[in-house]
């Protein structure tokens, strides 16, 4: 059957299926219902108390340490929590009270999570947690960071922390703040901002960003403020210092604008401005420009050195992570750094070069020592490659303008030092150079725990290191081993050394030194020559087993010297145990060494041990015969035995005529101090002595004061010095009296005063000894001096008496009687000691001729006058006033035998400030002289300006000159150091008279011997004779240079032994004082010559002034008789000139003389005219004086005339008229009326022979002559000149 026969098959099919489909819209329905439901429930439970609980616990077991207490609701729109606390181990570490959240859920189905309020009304951070496990560093992130990829947006609108407690752990301090802040993070990016203050204070926080990664672009702003006692500076370590800070950036990545300005207070602050590219991890990079100051941070002249400084910044990372450093500069007030390279990604390695130029020294002057080392600028060029654990530097560093106080560094190193330096840092030198002016100094090796370094020095100029030293070094070494422990070997040659004339020649020297600290062995040699005497030195030692070192070998030779030592050498406590030897059997070798004479012999020896920890020594020197600088030694034993705590000493032997012993002791005592103990101190010497009165004990503290209980010294002949007391700078009680009842005892020490009289002093220090009071009085009579010098001196009687307060103020006063004519008185006041005012003075009279009779008698100066004095001193030491003055009365100065005359002198000197003012006049002969100016004693080189008028005067009067001139000197510059007197000189008339024998009124003793010898008085020297050359250098007179002009036209007379002459000239005086330089000549303006009745005109004359102040006569006379030609010349000085005769063709004297008085030879004359001959002779020669010329010659005197002679008919003239051929002899007189013009008279004693004559001089050569007489001689007017040639 079919289907569709059967209806009642299908119809109950489709229940069933309304049935699936119910149930299955039920599971649906079910399904859907389901979670809401759940969730429904969730939160109707968790609305309940239990379910807060039981999400509160959930929390608490997800997170360690969490409490949270008080959850409301209700949520899950608001959450709120009465407490959270996070502890730890230690505690609680975190609160938060009354937190809430206030979030939309139907936000959500914007897509968006949006928190209307986060607030909590406290929270307290009491401490940081304990820290937990490092974390493994990360690769650096981007300086824009990727926002996290959300589902849906975040939007914060309103953050509030109310109370924020931050806990004394977390700042250093207990603070409270609040904050407010909001956030949006959705697809455009983030924006965020937050304001951060403090409720009672001035700290505030201001934080605006926004972030769109997008675009790459940013900004933020940071503002921050917060005062002194802020909680900032405390976190960043600046207390006390006001915070504030302003940082804008702003910009695409590729090129940010940063600004950034931050101070903390006075002194630091950073402002710095630029841009920042950084758009992914390869392309990183800044430019920034701007100052810095740190000088805040240091005290002081160091401040400057940290700000303001200058910066600038270009720099950038390279794709392999590499930073690139373009150019970083930093430049301030101590120069200018740059530097540039690469730094590899990791930091280990680097290649940089860094460059320099550094401000001078007084930049760097804090950091300095002083008075070492000054620059005026530093030069650095470096560069850095490789590991920074271990970089290869290379730098070279120039100094410009290096000076030094310390003379050895800066002659050494000069004005440009340079150093270079190649290394491998911690501790490799690849080569050290040291370049300066003399020196060239290497080093290269290792320098670490174990050294293996070489040095070298070249010392071009020893003088540099050793001032006075000449010549050039060599030093070279090594240094090994152990830092704390290392061997030594040196070097060192030269081949010539010189210091103040002494020399040392072919130096070598080889030295080593091992292993100083533990085990030291000691082996050097040296060898030269020093001074011409050969040099050797041999030191060597081994160590032993107990640390000692034992010399094998220690010798020194020196010449003849030499030294010789054993033993062995504690290097613990330095004692040495041995013995040591020095025998020097000639001295004299030496003497160029000791820069003195020395002879003899000399011997020590030398015993040293250990004694309780202390050196021991007993030592012995024996010089039976020796000689230094002339003074003899005999028989020296010098004895020390002991310790530094106990140290005998003894002393003997004869020094020179003295015999002198001393012996004693010096004690270490309690507390440092030390004890001397004289016990024995005598000298004796031609019959005087000096011994101590009785032991006498010293006491030296270590505080460097002194105690003398009992020191007293007596003399032979009764004197008495005693000292007792104590010195300390607390205190000072010390007391001294010297009493010595005749000076005599002192003839032996002053052998050239041999002095007598009586003196007694006594002085008393007391109160601290570093113002200590002192008062002290002396009294001297019957003060004289016995030595033939002084002989005739009055005794003198002193008195004086000074004190010194604890203030430093001084006074003084002082009296002395020399005699019944002279009386001083000094006073002295300084009443704020040597460095106050100064009033002082100095009152009295003194008879000059009674003080300088006796110093004068064995010559021919004779000085007279009395003198009163009215000085004052003021001002200060450093620089005194003078005042007051000094009055001279009735002086004079005579020498008889240079016929020098100054009388009638009188004048003052007055003192005005720094200076003396002279104003002194007298009479010289009929004439005067004035000596006017000032001199400044006091002043250095002692200024002087002086005048001295001369009108008429007559210096020199005497048998053989008498001259009388004008001057005008004057006397300018440095007396000590370079004066100059210059001036003219103008001659009215001289007369020089050559005398006819030796004048009777002056008789000379000649040189004097003295026979015999004092005892104890060195021989004198022998007495250098009147013509022997004067010492190199000159004498010891004032260096005043000359500059004189001598003028005489005419009117110097030459007069005696028939000679009469008058001449004229000028002379220049140059040279010194000491040393006169006279150029120039006075020449013949007429001349006769008259040997018995024969007169004779000179055809030449002069006086030479070049041998010194006397001057040499220099006359020729010519005269023809007959055939022969005749010569008479007059040479040498005046004193004792010499007078000969010669002939053409040559004759004997006798012949000469004979042809020119009787025109015919000897053998034809008469017995008579021989003995006229011989009279002749003895006349000139000076055996035979007071003829005819002498008595003419004091009648002119008498009558006043320039010429007085008598002629007779055999006188041979060029000029004579045939009237006066037969005139006979004549009388002829005559005197200069004027300046230059000459009027004379003649008279015969024949008729016709009466003439009157007139001469004028137009110039020094060429001459108007007029004559006029009786009938027969007629008369005759013309014009002369005259030329010399020859000498």
């Amino acid at each position: 059957m079919s289907d569709l026969a059967r209806p009642s098959e299908t119809a109950p099919a489709r229940p069933r299926r309304r049935r699936w489909v119910a149930v299955l819209l039920g599971v649906v329905l079910t399904l859907l219902l389901l979670p809401p439901l759940l969730v429904g429930g969730a939160l109707l439970y968790a609305n309940t108390e239990g379910g807060r609980a039981r999400l509160a616990g959930l929390a608490e077991s997800f997170v360690p340490g969490l409490t949270l207490e008080g959850l409301s609701g209700p949520l899950p729109g608001r959450l709120g929590i009465a407490r959270l606390t996070m502890a730890d181990d230690q505690g609680v570490w975190l609160e938060l009270e009354g937190a809430r959240l206030d979030w939309d859920p139907r936000a959500l189905l914007r897509r968006e999570a949006h928190v209307n309020l986060l607030a909590a009304e406290r929270l307290a951070l009491h401490r940081l947690p304990a820290s937990a496990p490092e974390a493994e560093p990360s690769e650096p992130g981007p300086l824009l960071p990727e926002l996290p990829s959300l589902p849906l947006a975040v939007r914060l609108d309103r953050l509030e922390l109310a109370r924020i407690d931050l806990g004394e752990a977390v700042a250093g301090m207990a603070a409270r703040l609040r904050a407010e802040g909001m956030a949006v993070l959705d697809a455009s990016g983030l924006t965020a901002g937050l304001d951060v203050n403090a409720p009672e204070g001035a700290t505030s926080l201001a934080l605006h960003a926004a972030l769109r990664p997008e675009t790459g672009r940013l900004s933020a702003e940071i503002h921050l403020r917060d005062a002194v006692d802020g909680l900032l500076p405390r976190l960043i370590g600046q207390p006390g210092r006001p915070i504030e800070l302003d940082l804008t950036l702003d910009g695409p990545a590729e090129n940010a604008a940063l600004t950034l300005r931050a101070a903390l207070g006075p002194g630091l602050a950073l402002d710095v401005a630029g841009t920042i590219r950084a758009p992914d991890m390869d392309r990183l990079g800044a430019e920034l420009r701007g100052t810095a100051d740190a000088s805040g941070l240091l005290e002081g002249p160091l401040a400057a050195l940290a700000g303001p400084l200058d910066l600038a910044l270009d720099a950038g990372r390279m794709p392999d992570g590499a930073i690139d450093l373009r150019g970083l500069t930093v430049s301030g007030t101590a120069g200018r750094v740059a530097a540039q390279g690469r730094i590899a990604s990791d930091f280990a390695t680097a290649a940089l070069r860094v460059q320099a130029a550094l401000a001078g020294s007084d930049s760097f002057a804090a950091l300095l020592p002083p008075g070492v080392a000054a620059w005026e600028g530093l030069d650095l060029d470096a560069s850095i490659d490789g590991p920074l654990a271990a970089p290869v530097v290379d730098a070279r560093l120039a100094a410009r303008g290096f000076s030094s106080p310390q003379h050895p560094v800066m002659a050494l190193l000069g004005a440009t030092p340079r150093v270079t330096l190649r290394a491998t840092a911690p501790d490799q030198i690849a080569q050290f150079t040291l370049a300066g002016a003399a020196i060239r100094a290497e080093a290269s090796g290792r320098v670490a725990e174990v050294l293996d370094l070489r040095f070298a020095a070249d010392l071009a100029s020893v003088e540099g290191a050793a001032p006075g030293l000449l010549g050039a070094l060599r030093l070279t070494g090594t240094a090994t081993g152990p830092m704390a422990d290392p061997s030594l070997t040196v070097q060192a040659a030269s081949d010539r050394l010189e210091m103040a004339g002494q020399v040392l020649e072919a130096l070598a020297l080889e030295a080593r030194i091992a292993n100083p600290a533990t085990a030291l062995a000691v082996n050097a040699q040296a060898s030269g020559r020093f001074q011409g005497q050969p040099l050797a030195l041999d030191l060597r030692g081994a160590p032993q087993p107990d640390g000692s070192l034992r010399l094998d070998a220690a010798t020194a030779r020196f010449g003849p010297a030499e030294l010789v030592a054993d033993g062995v050498l504690d290097t613990a406590t330095t004692i040495f145990t041995g013995n040591a030897r020095l025998n020097v059997p000639d001295l004299a070798p030496l003497s160029a060494v000791a820069g003195t004479p020395l002879a003899g012999s000399l011997r020590a020896e030398a015993v040293l041990a250990g004694e309780n920890g202390q050196q021991r020594a007993n030592l012995r020197l024996n010089a039976p015969r020796l000689t230094a600088s002339g003074t003899a030694l005999r028989d020296i034993v010098a004895q020390v035995e002991g310790t530094l705590a106990e140290l005998a000493f003894q002393l003997s032997g004869q020094v020179a005529e003295a015999r002198i012993e001393a012996r004693g002791r010096l004690a270490q005592q309690a507390e440092g101090v030390r004890r001397l103990d004289l016990a024995t101190l005598n000298a004796a010497s031609n019959g005087e002595s000096l011994r101590l009165t009785a032991p006498a004990r010293i006491l030296l503290r270590p505080d460097g004061g002194i105690e003398v209980a009992a020191l007293a010294l007596t003399s032979g002949r009764g004197g008495n010095l005693s000292v007792a007391g104590s010195w300390s700078t607390a205190r000072a009680d010390l007391r001294a009296n010297l009493v010595i009842p005749d000076l005599a005892v002192l003839a032996a020490l002053l052998p050239d005063v041999t002095p007598s009289g009586r003196v007694q002093a006594e002085a008393r220090i007391t109160g601290p000894g570093t113002a200590p009071e002192i008062a002290a009085t002396l009294r001297a009579t019957g003060v004289r001096s016995n030595a033939a010098w002084a002989r005739g001196l009055p005794a003198v009687e002193i008195q004086a008496e000074g004190r010194r307060g604890g203030d430093g103020a001084i006074s003084g006063r002082a009296t002395a009687n020399a005699g019944n004519a002279t009386r001083l008185t000094a006073t002295a006041n300084l009443p704020r000691g040597p460095e106050g005012p100064l009033e002082g003075s100095l009152d009295g009279t003194a008879d000059l001729g009674a003080l300088t009779a006796p110093l004068l008698a064995a010559g021919a100066d004779r000085v007279a006058g009395r003198m009163t004095l009215a000085l004052r001193v003021g001002g200060t030491t450093a620089a005194p006033v003078l005042g007051g003055q000094a009055q001279l009365a009735g002086g004079s100065y005579r020498n008889a035998v240079q016929g020098i005359a100054l009388t009638q002198l009188a004048g003052t000197i007055a003192a005005e400030g720094p200076q003396l003012r002279l104003e002194l006049n007298g009479r010289a002969g009929e004439g005067r002289v004035a000596l006017t100016g000032t001199v400044a004693p006091l002043a250095e080189g002692m200024p002087v300006d002086l005048a001295l008028r001369a009108t008429g005067a007559q210096p020199v009067s005497s048998d053989l000159i008498r001259a009388t001139l004008d001057a005008e000197l004057a006397l300018t510059g440095m007396l000590s150091s370079g004066a100059r007197l210059s001036g003219p000189l103008r001659l009215r008339r001289a007369d020089i008279r050559v005398p006819e024998d030796l004048p009777a009124s002056v008789r000379s003793l000649g040189p004097v011997t003295e026979v015999g010898r004092v005892p104890g008085r060195a021989t004198p020297p022998p007495r250098a004779p009147a013509n022997a050359a004067a010492p190199a250098g000159g004498g010891g007179g004032l260096p005043i240079a000359l500059d004189l002009q001598f003028i005489a036209p005419r009117g110097v007379f030459v007069r005696g032994r028939g000679l009469d002459a008058e001449l004229g000239g000028t002379l220049a005086i140059r040279g010194t004082l000491d040393a006169p330089d006279i150029s120039g000549n006075l020449s013949l303006v007429r001349g006769e010559f008259q040997i018995l009745a024969r007169r004779l005109t000179f055809s030449r004359g002069r006086l030479d002034f070049s041998g010194g102040l006397i001057p040499d006569l220099d006359f020729e006379a010519i005269s023809q008789t007959g055939g022969t030609t005749v010569r008479a010349n007059v040479s040498g000085p005046p004193s004792n000139p010499t007078i000969t005769f010669s002939s053409t063709p040559e004759l004997p004297q006798d012949e000469v003389l004979a042809r020119l008085l009787f025109d015919r030879p000897v053998s034809e004359l008469s017995p008579f005219e021989i003995a006229q001959i011989a009279q002749a002779i003895a006349g000139a020669t000076g055996f035979a004086g007071g003829g005819a010329s002498g008595v003419l010659d004091r009648v002119r005197q008498t009558l006043g005339l320039d010429r007085l002679a008598v002629g007779g008919g055999g006188e041979t003239a060029a000029r004579r008229t045939a009237a006066e051929e037969r005139a006979g002899p004549t009388l002829e007189a005559g005197r200069y009326v004027a300046d230059g013009v000459f009027v004379g008279v003649r008279q015969g004693t024949e008729s016709g022979s009466s003439r009157v004559g007139v001469r004028v001089d137009l110039t020094p050569r060429i001459k108007l002559e007029a004559e006029t007489g009786d009938r027969e001689a007629g008369e005759r007017v013309g014009v002369t000149a005259e030329w010399q040639w020859g000498r």
